[in-house]
């Protein structure tokens, strides 16, 4: 499994009410970047977090999505 160089938190996926963090192996902003979503989870508004649907990692991978809080990992 790769090593998540880049972390999002506070997502929002249209059309889904929850938030949801994710963490990536390469940046996702980056079009020439050839980034891969190692882990994600969904965050209920009690701030309890869950695994994510296979549809919402389709969403997160390939997907429009907005974060609020972004950055890199010292690797």
């Amino acid at each position: 499994m790769p090593t998540a160089t880049h972390y999002f938190h506070k997502i929002t996926i249209p059309g889904r009410r929850s938030r949801y963090s994710a963490w990536w192996a390469g940046n996702p902003l980056d079009t020439k970047s050839a980034a891969v979503l190692v882990d994600a989870e969904r965050i209920d508004s009690a701030g309890r977090a869950y695994p994510i649907t296979d549809a919402e990692w389709k969403a997160l991978f390939h997907g429009r999505w907005t974060a609020r809080q972004w950055g890199t990992f010292n690797v």
